[in-house]
Parts: structure tokens; C-alpha cells; sequence
């Protein structure tokens, strides 16, 4: 029946008397993820005579079967197309055969009303590209794709953690106007398309970019734009204090930047170079100029280039190189090998044969498992079974029994009347007695505060017991804040409850509230909060010493040999299972060539080269809690062999048995959850797979690779190329750092468990 109704509404229009909608784009670009919010772009079309107030939703059922029409106001004016975004949490089981219904309504006081027509579509009908769970993703605003492919990780071996998809041919018009929007991507990409951008998407970009969003600008040869240093940009907020210098460089002087430029003929590039004390300079000439920097904007950070990538004469000669020039951007550690390589590669048995075992990541198992109140459920649904059953007894073979020992089987229904009656006020006593519960709520946060940033960030999930039965609003405190209904996928197997309900959401503002019909059990959500922590347990958070701040300690050429200073735990509870981590400013070159025998150039690398960091770096894990106002001496941590970051996290996250134990959504200890939180956080550094073998080697090398399905939003890869120190630690059994109220009374008791995340960004080491 759905693959009917999906083929009847391929086509892309409907009409109901004056009115016709339009599936422009579903999801960023056309593209999209199950489980994950999804922007949706639709044009109104009317031939009506006078303009009108109206209402246009997108229906999208939960878990629970209930629909929420996810919606926002718009004015019709006569003959005149009305464009508008729209996004909702779509269910993680959707596909491209999954119908949803867009409904146009007239706005009456405010209130959606009388429907004037509606239009049934699904992705399929629309062309909708699905993107895998287990894939990243880069949107590029610009015709280019500007050496992102290689990031694709498609040929003959398997080289990188994970394959990512790049969404090009985006224009500005393309873009959402809310920042929730853009979370299915990993990074967002501006090459050559001019910054032509309205107020909303303006805002939208710069408010995710501070939530933790990574913003590439490319700037362009001619012109400026992005009015670089100047109030009246469109992106001001982040640029207005960039100011670069115009100039000239050779492509040979982009060997380390761009990839090998060898054997090409001469090439002059127009070049954008930085002030490099004034932000993290990324890549840097042979003549100091920095031509690429990272500013912070919040927790999130905007990466600008001075050279134009979507210079078709570096395409051409195949730059820049994913490996060489993408990975010190994003932050990520691997090697992308051209498929000729790969290829070359096995025609000379050195490309191993060996299929990865791997380590699954699945965040929303992880998520459900943490917030799931397992023990209050099965003692309340034991106590139903228990008056389910002893109602069947006693009102049928018991009463039979009675009634014919008395010879009164003619009063059996007055028997069974009496019978339901008591056990109705049973019923209704034990739910008045029973219907609070200890802790209502359930929580799975992750804290990230930037050192100098001014405010903090919380994202996580949640599960909340309501006791009644009727609607409840459920808000989150301050501005801007999101949160929304979150569906496991464990769930797409529950039955619905038999009375479904409707429930209109307005997302013309970034909802902080929903109306959840309740039906005394739990209700699962999802939130991303930014602001100043106010709880009582986690106080300042983390802190560093007056008088002793975290710094370098250097040689006197400048070489860096350790860290000093004091941080202090300025919570009013234990951090457990701490990891430090301190990246350099010492950058490593990467490799982009190996040579033969007789010195001629190879298209790889060494083996001893594969899938080396981007800078050197190290990590320790203290073996004990850190408690409440205990300072931690940095100078204690030793950068010593064992202690580099790629040894560390290779001994400490690598699958010891051959089978991950749960890979197959099996319930997971509390130490084994935090590690696995721990790798999605470092997610882009963990080592990837081995896919060569040693010359005159027969046997292909053990190789585990790490899949990743959601929890991109965790990932700190972003910070692994610039000189900086993170702390990570958990606390257990807390309450939930953010403020959830109910009907406007603010929830008093919580528990779960809450990663912090602390970022101290370093000063450049002369």
C-alpha cells in the first residue's frame, strides 16, 4: 500500500481548488539522513484573489505514534509563490518509500484551521539522495568539489575510518534559515559561490558555528566578498576582524600544502596571507606567509583559506590532495590513496587482502541504554500483570467456584460487576499512591566549554516520566535552546498506543518546547543548550590557576618539552576516568611520496608514514577520581614515547577479540559506554586501517576499523591540528547540568551520566 500511495504522488505537484505545493529539496542539498533532523524546502503556489493568513506543516509521527505537524506561519499573497523551510525529527527507520503529508491551512487568531489542501510525498518521490548512518558528510556551497572526493574513501582497499559523502552544487538559496538544520553535516564549505545570504541564514550559520559547527571559507582570486574586515559582511560576527594581504606565490611553493606539485609546469597562484598572532595559522609558506588560519567562534570555529581551490587549473594537475591539504582542515588522521595507487598497489601484492574487523559506535544504542528507566518500568508493568491476572481469577474461575457451591450461578453478573468495580478502585488507589517517581528523569549530557568562550554548550538525551494522562509542555531554560522528541531505533518495532494524538509545533523560532501528550509512562527527547551552567553540581566547571595558567615549557630553541600550570575542579563532584591531552604546535609534515630502489617517485607512501597525526601530540589517563576543588599540576604528565597520542590511542581503543561483543546492540557496562563516548570523541584521530603489507610479505596485517553510526556532534577533531590541551572526564550519577521543566515547574530530581569536555586553546610556540 505505501509503495502505491509513493508511485501516485512522484509527481512534484498537488492542487487543491486555489492552492499548489512543492517538494523543492528534501534535506540539505537534497540529502538525508533517518533519525536525524531534516530541513525541507517547499514552495505555496495560489491563484486566490485576496491575500491571506496561513498555516504549512509537515505531519511526521514519533515513536509513539502520535503526529506532530512540525510548522510555520505564511502570508499568501494573490498569484505569488511563497518559498519557506521547514524541519523535523524524522524516525530512524524511515526510507525512501516513507510517506509524509505537508498540509496547508488557513491562520485563524494565531491557530491552524481549515485545511485548503495537502500533498503526500516521500524522498523517492522527490529525488531525495539517503545518506548512510555509517557516512560523514561535507556540504560545498559552489560548483567545485574542490579535492573533497578523496575523502570518499571508494577503491580497493578500505583507507579511512569513514567514507564521506561531499553534498556539492550548492547555491545560497539552498541553505536552511535555522541552525538545527545543519547538523547531518560534519562541515560546511564555502568555495565559488558569492555570499548572497538573508538575515535568517545568516544567523543560522553563525549560531550553528558557535554550537560547535565547523565553517570553511575559500576565498576567492578576485574581489571581497565576505567583506573581510569591515561591520557589513554577512557573516560578520566571525570575519569582521580578518584582514588579509593580497600577493602571489608559486604552486611550487605549496608542496606541503597543497600535495606534490612535481613535474607540473610553472603556475602563479593569487595568495591571502594572515596575521599569524592573531589566529591559529593551518598552513604556512616557505616564505612565513600563513595563507590559511582557524579563528574560534564559541565552541565551534571558522576556518578561512587564502588560496582558491575551485581554480580549475589546480584540478587539473589533481590538487590539492585530500591527505596533504583536507585532513590538517578537518582535523582528521589517514591516508586517501588515488584508485590508480590502489591499483598499482595490487598489481605488485602490496595491497593488503585482510577485511577489517571493526568496533561499532552507535550512539543512539548508547543513548537509549542510558536514559532508559528499565527498573521503574518493570516493577510498574509487574504490579499490571499482577491486577491483570488476579482480576481474570477472581472475577471468573473463583467467582464460578463460589457462585456454584452457593447454587447462585444466576448472580454471575452482578459477581463480575462487583468484581470490576473493586478492582477499578484498586487500580486508581495504587496509581495515586504509585505515580511518583523518585527520580522522573534520566539523562545522557555532554558539557563542552572552550577556555575563553563565553558560554557553554550541553547536548544529550533524556527520558522524563509523566504520571498522568493528558498534554504536557515540556521546556528547556534560556534563549534559542532546542529541544525536541527523540525515537530510538529499538522502537521501530513497539506498537503504537491505540489513541494517537496531534500535535502542533511551530518552527518559525528554534522550538524550546514541546506539547507531549502523555500517558503515564516515559518520554524520550533530544536537546542542544548553550549558556552559562547554573546547576549546583557543576558549578564553574573546570578552572585554571590565577596566578599559574596552563603554558608551554620550551627549550631555549623553542623546542617544546612539557606542559606547567595548575587546573582546578571547580564541581562540587568527582570527575572519574580523566584523560589529558595535549596537542603541539610541532606540526608533522606529511608524507607524499615513497621512492623505488632506484630513487625514481612512488604514488604512495611508506608504510612507516601511513596514517601518521597531524601534529605531535600526547595523552594520559590519571589513575584516580579528581575531586571537588583538587588542582591538577599539568607539569606532571611526562611527554614521553609511551605517552604519544597516536601509541596511546591505538593500545587503549583497539578491539582485543576478533568480534566487537556489542556490535549487535547488546547492553554495555557503564566503563564500557564511557569508552566508547571517548572514541567518538576522538573519533577522527583513532588509527585507521592498515590496508598494505610489507614487501615480500605474503600475509596482509591485522586491521580493525571503527564505524561510526551518529554522534558526529561529539567528534573534537577540528581541535587535533592546532596546539591546545583537552580535558575529559565523566561524572556519574549526576543530575542534568541544563534546566527541564514541566508545565512550568522545573524538574528537581534527576540522575545519569554527564561527559565534560574542556578545551584550553595553547598560545603559538615561537
Amino acid at each position: 500500500m505505501i509503495g502505491i500511495t509513493c508511485v501516485l504522488t512522484a509527481a512534484f505537484l498537488t492542487a487543491a481548488g486555489d492552492y499548489t505545493i512543492t517538494v523543492d529539496s528534501f534535506g540539505l542539498g537534497n540529502t538525508w539522513r533517518a533519525g536525524e533532523i531534516t530541513p525541507l524546502h517547499i514552495t505555496v503556489s495560489n491563484t486566490i484573489p485576496e491575500p491571506i493568513s496561513a498555516w504549512i506543516s509537515w505531519d511526521v509521527p514519533d515513536g509513539d505514534g502520535d503526529v506532530v505537524a512540525w510548522g510555520r506561519p505564511i502570508t499568501l499573497t494573490p498569484n505569488q509563490d511563497v518559498s519557506t523551510w521547514l524541519y523535523a525529527p524524522v524516525q530512524p527507520w524511515a526510507n525512501g518509500t516513507t510517506p509524509w503529508t505537508l498540509r496547508l491551512r488557513t491562520l485563524v487568531d494565531g491557530i491552524p484551521s481549515e485545511q485548503l489542501t495537502a500533498f503526500r510525498f516521500s524522498p523517492q518521490s522527490v529525488n531525495a539522495a539517503p545518506l548512510s548512518l555509517r557516512h560523514g558528510a561535507i556540504a560545498v556551497v559552489g560548483t567545485r568539489r574542490v579535492g573533497l572526493g578523496g575523502l570518499a574513501g571508494a577503491g580497493k582497499a578500505v583507507t579511512v575510518l569513514e567514507p564521506t559523502t561531499t553534498i556539492s552544487g550548492l547555491q545560497p538559496e539552498d541553505l536552511p534559515d535555522a541552525w538545527p538544520c545543519f547538523d547531518s553535516i560534519d562541515t560546511l564549505v564555502w568555495a565559488d559561490a558569492p555570499p548572497e545570504l538573508d538575515y535568517r541564514q545568516a544567523k543560522a550559520i553563525e549560531e550553528w558555528v558557535s554550537r560547535g559547527g565547523h565553517l570553511v571559507i575559500i576565498l576567492p582570486t578576485i574581489g571581497n566578498p565576505w567583506a573581510l574586515g569591515s561591520q557589513e559582511g554577512p557573516l560578520a560576527s566571525i570575519l569582521s576582524d580578518i584582514q588579509p594581504t593580497l600577493g602571489n606565490a608559486e604552486i611550487s611553493d605549496f608542496k606541503h600544502v597543497l600535495g606534490n606539485p612535481r613535474n607540473y609546469s610553472p603556475l602563479t597562484l593569487t595568495v591571502r596571507s594572515f596575521d599569524a598572532h592573531k589566529h591559529t595559522p593551518l598552513f604556512t609558506l616557505q616564505d612565513s606567509r600563513v595563507i590559511a588560519i582557524t579563528k574560534d567562534y564559541g565552541v565551534g570555529m571558522c576556518s578561512i583559506i587564502g588560496v582558491d581551490l575551485s581554480d580549475g587549473r589546480l584540478a587539473a594537475i589533481g590538487l590539492p590532495r585530500a591527505d596533504v591539504f583536507w585532513n590538517r582542515i578537518l582535523g582528521r588522521r589517514g591516508d586517501t590513496p588515488s584508485p590508480t595507487a590502489l591499483q598499482k598497489l595490487d598489481d605488485l601484492e602490496l595491497l593488503s587482502g585482510t577485511i577489517p574487523t571493526s568496533t561499532t559506535l552507535p550512539m543512539g544504542a548508547i543513548a537509549a541504554q542510558t536514559i532508559a528507566m528499565s527498573t521503574t518500568a518493570g516493577g510498574r508493568l509487574g504490579t499490571v500483570f499482577v491486577l491483570v491476572l488476579s482480576y481474570i481469577i477472581v472475577g471468573g474461575p473463583i467467582g464460578y467456584f463460589i457462585l456454584r457451591k452457593k447454587k447462585k450461578l444466576r448472580w454471575s453478573w452482578m459477581w463480575f460487576a462487583t468484581t470490576s468495580l473493586v478492582f477499578t478502585a484498586i487500580t486508581w488507589i495504587l496509581a495515586q499512591t504509585t505515580s511518583s517517581v523518585t527520580t522522573p528523569l534520566r539523562h545522557l549530557s555532554i558539557i563542552d566549554q572552550v577556555y575563553g568562550a563565553p558560554r557553554q554548550q550541553v547536548h544529550g538525551w533524556f527520558s522524563l516520566y509523566l504520571p498522568n494522562y493528558s498534554n504536557n509542555q515540556i521546556s528547556i531554560g534560556g534563549s534559542a535552546n532546542l529541544l525536541m522528541p527523540w525515537t530510538p531505533s529499538e522502537l521501530s518495532k513497539a506498537p503504537s498506543f491505540a489513541d494517537t494524538r496531534h500535535v502542533s509545533m511551530n518552527v518559525d523560532q528554534v522550538p524550546s518546547y514541546f506539547d507531549q501528550p502523555s500517558r503515564a509512562t516515559t518520554s524520550n527527547f533530544q536537546f542542544n543548550w548553550a549558556g552559562g551552567l547554573q546547576s549546583d553540581t557543576y558549578q564553574s566547571l573546570i578552572r585554571v590557576g590565577l596566578d599559574e595558567g596552563p603554558s608551554v615549557r620550551t627549550l631555549e630553541n623553542g623546542t617544546p618539552i612539557g606542559l606547567s600550570g595548575l587546573i582546578f575542579n571547580k564541581m562540587n563532584i568527582s570527575l572519574f576516568d580523566v584523560t589529558v591531552v595535549w596537542i603541539t604546535d610541532n606540526k608533522i609534515t606529511p608524507a607524499l611520496h615513497a621512492k623505488d630502489n632506484a630513487g625514481n617517485d612512488l604514488p604512495w607512501i611508506k608504510m612507516s608514514e601511513s596514517g601518521k597525526p597531524l601534529n605531535v601530540a600526547y595523552s594520559w589517563r590519571l589513575s584516580q577520581t579528581w575531586d571537588p576543588e583538587e588542582s591538577l599540576s599539568l607539569h606532571r604528565f611526562e611527554p614521553t614515547v609511551d605517552a604519544k597520542l597516536a601509541f596511546g590511542f591505538d593500545e587503549r581503543y583497539k578491539q582485543e577479540n576478533r568480534w566487537d561483543a556489542y556490535g549487535n546492540g547488546a547492553a554495555m557496562p557503564s566503563d564500557e559506554i564511557a569508552k566508547r563516548l571517548e572514541m567518538l570523541s576522538l573519533y577522527s584521530h583513532l588509527k585507521p586501517p592498515v590496508y598494505r603489507k610489507r614487501e615480500g610479505s605474503k600475509k596482509s596485517p591485522p586491521s580493525n576499523t571503527m564505524i561510526r553510526e551518529g554522534g558526529r556532534e561529539l567528534d573534537m577533531a577540528s581541535w587535533f591540528g592546532r596546539p591546545c590541551i583537552i580535558i575529559m572526564g565523566f561524572v556519574k550519577n549526576a543530575s542534568i547540568p541544563v534546566p527541564i521543566e514541566v508545565d512550568g515547574e522545573e524538574i528537581s530530581k534527576s540522575d545519569g551520566m554527564t561527559m565534560v569536555r574542556w578545551v584550553y586553546p595553547l598560545g603559538i610556540t615561537q
